[in-house]
């Protein structure tokens, strides 16, 4: 995710180590190069979370002990000069203040999915987050040509299964519905897929980001009927997984073929058949725990309110969270004291949702973001109009964003021992060029 917004005319002005990308499959020999595994590494690259939490706000007043507590790690995450508190300016900084007083603190999982999905001041649900005009651009933002080349390994990939006439393509997290665009004028133009239908489910929680992509695809393809309204350019309602209604976009693309777009709630949703996924900065969008190493336990860094204000501290003993480090996919952690390490059990458990699912019943996935071959020790970074900003304040108007653990990613694919492939590892750069950057920019 770019700090500043920027605009790329030659790809080969593009950073070596911009971003990191993995890929899973199945294991069919045919599978070639759609089914490489890519990670590259970055330095200085923030992440964020995205996960549906519901709070309540309580008039209830009670009082929690938090004498055991130890003062938070000076952990480099706020640009304020005290990076320990910081006062409620935010809607959503009361929030997390009266939560924290009625129920005592907040892990840092539960205070991103909070920042970022809060139903009504959750900084995803109800704006435009991306483009040089909001807090970041990311790569489908710059040039189409990214999204083409995505589009390629699709293709790629379907056409090296024999292109199953019940494939779906599905991105997770799909922003604006730049990068799903620009991967449909290319899945459009594969000649053995001219009669069928193609299947196109996103996965968006965000009503007000699922309007902004329906938009977006209507000025790449020409709407048809809607199956409720008649009319081409609104969402109808379709019937999804378990008969439970889905918002349906029906396309005819330039060739005359027709594609339906299906938005969902969760991955879970999208109906069983080969699937070819893309998620293009999504794990960076998930919660993360993060851990010191105390001399006799992980002891867990949380965010209290004291004194009206939100402050990081540190327990003092195990907390609930800590039995999850011993199922840490990624290999061993670091045993030294003082040494810090974050872990997303959510990407965990989507990853292995995700290769159950290609193992099962065919296809291949793409996963794009910044981060390491390991846990980070402190990624967690806040940014507001593509510059750093206060972590504990102003909650819900900043992105919120920490380093992928691609080690984690891969050992929870390989874990499910379904015949999914998790091949070698490459950066964005190396990436582009075997799909063709060099060819397409000439």
């Amino acid at each position: 995710r770019c700090r500043q917004p920027c605009a790329v005319s030659d790809w080969r002005s593009v950073p070596r180590v911009c971003c990191a990308a993995v890929m899973l499959a199945r294991r069919p020999h045919s599978l070639r190069m759609g089914a490489r595994y890519l990670l590259g590494s970055s330095r200085n690259s923030p992440l964020l979370y995205r996960q549906l939490v519901r709070s309540r706000r309580s008039s209830t007043i009670v009082s929690v002990d938090r004498s055991g507590l130890r003062r938070g790690p000076e952990l480099a995450r706020d640009s304020e000069p005290s990076s320990s508190s910081s006062r409620a300016s935010s809607p959503l900084d009361a929030i997390l203040v009266e939560r924290a007083n009625f129920r005592g603190p907040l892990s840092m999982a539960e205070f991103m999915n909070m920042a970022l999905q809060h139903p009504e001041h959750g900084y995803y649900m109800q704006r435009d987050v991306f483009g040089s005009a909001g807090d970041f651009v990311t790569s489908p933002e710059i040039s189409q040509v990214f999204g083409e080349l995505v589009g390629v390994w699709l293709a790629h990939s379907w056409l090296s299964i024999d292109s199953p006439r019940d494939a779906r393509f599905v991105e997770i997290g799909p922003g604006r519905g730049t990068l799903i665009a620009d991967v449909l004028r290319v899945l459009d133009q594969v000649a053995d897929t001219a009669e069928s239908e193609l299947r196109v489910d996103l996965v968006e929680t965000s009503p007000a980001l699922r309007e902004i992509q329906r938009r977006t695809l209507l000025q790449h393809a020409t709407p048809a009927a809607s199956r409720a309204t008649g009319r081409g350019d609104t969402l109808s309602t379709g019937s999804g997984a378990e008969g439970a209604s889905k918002p349906t976009l029906d396309l005819v693309l330039r060739s005359g073929r027709k594609a339906t777009v299906t938005w969902h709630e969760r991955f879970d949703d999208v109906p069983s058949a080969p699937t070819f996924f893309v998620a293009q900065e999504l794990f960076d969008a998930l919660p993360v725990h993060h851990f010191t190493r105390g001399r006799t336990v992980w002891e867990e860094t949380l965010i209290a309110a004291q004194g009206g204000e939100l402050a990081f501290v540190r327990a003092p003993s195990a907390t609930p969270a800590s039995a999850l480090l011993s199922a840490y996919p990624g290999g061993a952690l670091p045993e030294k004291i003082g040494a810090m390490v974050e872990i997303s059990p959510s990407s965990w458990g989507l990853m292995e949702t995700i290769a159950r699912r290609v193992g099962q019943h065919g296809g291949a996935g793409l996963v794009i973001d910044y981060g390491k071959d390991g846990p980070a020790e402190d990624s967690v970074r806040a940014i507001r109009r593509h510059a750093p900003a206060p972590l504990l304040r102003e909650v819900g108007t900043s992105d919120i964003s920490a380093h992928v653990d691609f080690a984690a990613l891969r050992g929870a694919a390989l874990g499910v021992r379904d015949s999914v492939w998790v091949p070698e590892l490459l950066d964005q750069r190396a990436f582009l060029q075997r799909m063709g950057i060099d060819v397409r920019r000439d």
